[in-house]
C-alpha cells in the first residue's frame, strides 16, 4: 500500500483487493477485464478477451483520508505479445476517438498512457485514466475525484505502482 493511501471502497462486485485466476473463477476475471468498457467497444472487446487466453486478473481500490479521490487498480495477466497489443490497442482508442483528450505523460515509463474524459461545465467530478504493460501485465488504473483532480498526485501514484512492478517486492 503507497504512504498515505487505505484500502478504497468495494469496486463494483469484485470488492477491494482481489485476485481471479485459475479454473473457478476466470469468469469474474472477464467480467473485471469488461466492467467499464463503452457499450460501443463491448464486442470488439469480448472477441479480443477470448483470444488472449489470459491467466488472470485482480483488482485494488484506494484512497487518501480526505477521500476526495479513489483509485482502482487493475491487473490482468496475459502473455507478453498480447498484453502489448493490447496496450497499443488502448492508445489507438485515446487517439482516434473524441471520448478521451490526452493525459499526462507518466515519468520514467515511455509506453504508460493516461486520458482524460471530455468534461462539460459545471463537472463536480473528475475521471483519469491510465495504462500501461510491465513484462506480462496490464496494468489500468482509473481515478476519480472531487474537481479539479490533482493530476500530478494520481501520475505519481501510477508511476509508484508501475515501479513496483518492475521491481518485484520493492517498497514503494
Amino acid at each position: 500500500m503507497p504512504t498515505g493511501y487505505r484500502l478504497g471502497p468495494d469496486y463494483k462486485q469484485f470488492g477491494n483487493d482481489s485476485e481471479f485466476g485459475g479454473n473457478g473463477d476466470l469468469e469474474q476475471a472477464k467480467e473485471l477485464l469488461l466492467s467499464g468498457v463503452p457499450a460501443k467497444y463491448l464486442d470488439q472487446r469480448k472477441k479480443a478477451l477470448d483470444s488472449l487466453h489470459f491467466t488472470g486478473a485482480g483488482v485494488r481500490s484506494l484512497t487518501q483520508g480526505d477521500n476526495r479521490m479513489v483509485a482502482v487498480l487493475q491487473l490482468a495477466q496475459f502473455n507478453q505479445q498480447a498484453v502489448s497489443q493490447e496496450g497499443e490497442l488502448y492508445g489507438a482508442l485515446i487517439d482516434d476517438t473524441d471520448l478521451f483528450r490526452r493525459g499526462p505523460q507518466v515519468p520514467d515509463h515511455p509506453d504508460a498512457r493516461c486520458a482524460l474524459p471530455m468534461l462539460d461545465p459545471g463537472d463536480q467530478l473528475d475521471y483519469l485514466s491510465c495504462y500501461s504493460a510491465e513484462g506480462d501485465l496490464l496494468v489500468q488504473m482509473r481515478v476519480f475525484g472531487v474537481v479539479p483532480l490533482d493530476q500530478n498526485k494520481v501520475v505519481d501514484l501510477f508511476r509508484q505502482q508501475l515501479d513496483r512492478l518492475a521491481r518485484p517486492g520493492a517498497s514503494v
